[in-house]
């Protein structure tokens, strides 16, 4: 079913996941949706985390569930978990799973960013041996990624 929403057409969009269905008869409605299931899937949860890691890093869970950095070119690094968000204490952090993640500097406006070494983010992928290309966002401006793990990456021979 179509209607015409102020000057934009839109088709009534439908949400499903886990078993629960919404339905908008607008887009903005179905955008205000994703926002607050992205909202769920960020949520104010705490982690532990290494001392050393710092907000926008790239992180994996390790076998202790503390958060580290994650690096392309150790593969007991990965998958990748997220990125640092803030910081409550020295170790212990909230994390970006999916969605906009701001307070990057210098990024190249539409490109997408790899997992680096020692936790950052690259512009480039990486192509030395036995390391992993692993897309992790999306640059929406010159300061945000839009997050979007994509632990299904490849290694380097």
């Amino acid at each position: 079913m179509k209607s015409n929403v102020g000057k934009y057409k839109a088709e009534i969009v439908t949400i499903t996941d886990a078993g629960s269905v919404f339905t908008a008869t607008d887009v903005e409605a179905a955008l205000q949706e994703v926002r607050t299931k992205l909202n769920l899937v960020n949520s104010d949860e705490v982690y532990n985390c290494d001392s050393g890691v710092a907000v926008n890093d790239c992180v994996y869970l390790d076998s202790s569930s503390i958060l580290q950095k994650a690096s392309n070119n150790n593969g007991s690094t990965l998958p990748l978990f997220g990125v640092i968000r803030a910081k409550i204490t020295s170790t212990s952090c909230q994390v970006q799973i999916v969605g906009e993640r701001s307070g990057f500097s210098g990024l190249t406006v539409g490109s997408i960013y790899y997992l680096d070494v020692n936790g950052g983010v690259t512009l480039t992928a990486p192509t030395a041996p036995s390391t992993y290309i692993i897309p992790m966002g999306l640059s929406k401006n010159t300061s945000t990624i839009i997050v979007f793990i994509n632990n299904r990456g490849i290694i380097n021979t």
